[in-house]
């Protein structure tokens, strides 16, 4: 199944009925509210995801349907930093060191997934649009001049 763009960030041209059916047809992720911690979720590591969890859920791209996500990539970005320190003790060329440098590879390839699915990368967060809270106040045209 082909995946549509959102029509904030589509650069083809769309007739003003046709972007109207899009926008309309748009999924909208709740914005969080209430961040739950995934219960799989170490202690040491709660902090670092709620400070993630807040700084995403800022800028509105962030819902509790993310949880689990953003806990996973805060566990293989620990486990990522442990097996790097001790890459750092290993003689270059070791039996050990090899696996280690395997190890580190896919730990690197999951926090750099998560980083992704989450808009935690520059090139991610570059195609994100932030939602734009909607004004349910009709119109007034003599707004403008009152200000």
């Amino acid at each position: 199944m082909k995946t549509r763009r959102n029509v904030d960030t589509l650069k083809k041209h769309l007739t003003k009925k046709e972007l109207e059916e899009r926008k309309n047809t748009q999924i909208e992720a709740p914005i969080a509210e209430n961040i739950e911690i995934p219960s799989f979720l170490p202690n040491d590591l709660q902090e670092k995801y709620i400070s993630l969890a807040n700084q995403l859920a800022e800028i509105g791209i962030f819902s509790n349907i993310d949880a689990e996500t953003l806990a996973r990539y805060v566990i293989a970005q620990k486990n990522y930093e442990i097996v790097s320190k001790e890459l750092e003790n290993e003689e270059i060329g070791s039996e050990k060191y090899f696996k280690l440098i395997n190890v580190q590879d896919k730990l690197f390839k999951q926090c750099q997934n998560g980083a992704s699915k989450l808009g935690l990368s520059i090139t991610d967060r570059t195609k994100i649009v932030v939602q734009k809270p909607k004004d349910d106040r009709p119109v007034n045209k003599f707004e403008e001049f009152l200000q």
